[in-house]
């Protein structure tokens, strides 16, 4: 019985030792206005420092033209985002982050231009566990030419498994 409890703490002891020095973060989240679904790779490569790659897929619906000869068309974007995230490193489960990058946005629609944009971004992981945190964050597009499909500021709801 002794042998099993060593044995058992020993492994926990080890796998939280182990994903706490971890420097790779995947995400899985949902973001707003447009309720795109996502999922992102975070890489720590120093305690304040971290780069993310992120991809989504977001569904839209847009009339192209006049609101009489116009016609309504149905496409997907596929926003992808690599940013550097520096974090305010504190002893709580709290860790908030900012950061900045280049948002690239692909469309379905041959209609549809695609778009490169400078961003800042920000958010919080909320660590439940050592390894496992409940993300927000807002992204903010650097630019004036705010379209429907690709607005100037989304959030984003998630979870992160730290590995």
């Amino acid at each position: 019985m002794l042998r099993r409890a060593v044995f058992v703490l020993s492994v926990l002891v080890a796998t939280s030792s182990f994903a706490q020095q971890s420097p790779f973060r995947v995400s899985a989240f949902v973001s707003s206005p447009q309720n795109g679904l996502g999922a992102a790779i975070e890489y720590r490569w120093a305690p304040r420092w971290a780069l993310e790659l992120a991809a989504s897929s977001e569904k839209h619906k847009l009339t192209i033209g006049g609101i009489f000869n116009g016609h309504v068309i149905e496409f997907r974007t596929r926003p992808i985002n690599l940013t550097v995230h520096y974090y305010f490193v504190n002893a709580t489960r709290w860790q908030p982050y900012l950061g900045g990058g280049v948002r690239r946005v692909t469309s379905s629609s041959s209609e549809i231009s695609d778009r490169t944009s400078a961003e800042v971004d920000g958010g919080v992981h909320f660590m439940v566990t050592p390894s496992f945190s409940v993300r927000l964050d807002g992204k903010g597009r650097i630019g004036s030419d705010n379209v429907s499909y690709d607005p100037d500021f989304k959030t984003s709801l998630g979870v992160s498994w730290r590995f």
